[in-house]
């Protein structure tokens, strides 16, 4: 069912090119601007044809559509030459579609080259357009609207951690900071000292800073079988000249498992020691263990 105030064109209009200086220009120029139709040049003609779709006939209130679409044609008209105007060919008609009823115009070009239109009015069944919404209306609608987003946030609540899931958003942009790592090395306390003091995301690059702790010494004259079984492991990988390094993700995954040479530490009392990972992980926990 159409809708009121819409219109539909139909047919085409087709003639001789204009021969005067610049009028060829000023058609090519009027017929691009045309009302929905589609202009185009075939050797010495040009034609307009209709699209057959419904447009709002609200934008040429209060002029009636008939009186724009004449005026239309009559500028193209007046492009051509008194005996070239009477060699243009109209089939263009509009529907044009108020309450109840349907208004027909077809615009024929008379013998003597002027632009006639003729209209008739039929009865049709025409939807009427919705009253347009009173602020109170719009702020029902609009209280309604964040209800139900409220409500369908609050149950997903359930099922999403929203707060988690940001938070990750903003962590694969930024990247890892420092601050968000942590660093263990509890196995190896009071023998090796380790902190987080560099990193570059996306070369993929830990720097870690490596000292000797306060029972470093202790650690080279005992044996490593000596003391506690904790102490006995710290021990042993100071012998050894390595511990072991475990990096997880922020999902708590293994991303990497590594040596970690000491052997610089037999020489000097501090050290670095840079661990690589692929670029863009997102670090959020180093283990050192014997």
């Amino acid at each position: 069912m159409p809708l009121e105030d819409t219109y539909v064109l139909e047919g085409l209009v087709q003639g001789p090119l204009p021969t005067r200086d610049g009028a060829r220009q000023k058609l090519e120029l009027l017929g691009r601007q045309s009302p929905h139709l589609s202009f185009e040049i075939d050797g010495g003609q040009f034609s307009l044809l209709a699209d057959e779709k419904a447009h709002d006939s609200r934008a040429f209130q209060p002029r009636p559509l008939t009186a724009v679409i004449c005026d239309f044609l009559e500028q193209i008209l007046q492009l051509l030459e008194p005996q070239d105007r009477v060699r243009v060919f109209s089939t263009l008609r509009s529907r044009e579609y108020r309450p109840n009823t349907e208004q027909q115009t077809v615009y024929l070009v008379t013998p003597e080259g002027n632009i006639s239109a003729q209209s008739r009015d039929t009865p049709a069944e025409v939807a009427l357009r919705p009253l347009p919404a009173t602020r109170k209306k719009k702020l029902l609608i609009a209280a309604a609207s964040f209800g139900i987003l409220a409500l369908a946030v609050a149950v997903s609540t359930i099922f999403i951690d929203y707060k988690r899931l940001f938070g990750r958003a903003i962590t694969n942009i930024r990247g890892t900071n420092l601050s968000d790592i942590t660093v263990d090395a509890s196995a190896l306390d009071g023998y090796l000292i380790v902190t987080a003091t560099g990193i570059n995301s996306t070369r993929g690059a830990l720097e870690l800073s490596l000292e000797r702790g306060p029972r470093w010494d202790d650690g080279l004259k005992s044996q490593p079988s000596s003391g506690t079984w904790p102490e006995a492991l710290a021990a042993a990988a100071i012998h050894r000249r390595y511990a072991i390094i475990i990096v997880r993700d922020i999902d708590g995954v293994v991303i990497r498992s590594t040596f970690m040479p000491l052997d610089d530490l037999h020489k000097e009392s501090k050290t670095k020691f840079v661990l690589e990972f692929a670029s863009g992980q997102l670090l959020k926990s180093v283990v050192i263990r014997p």
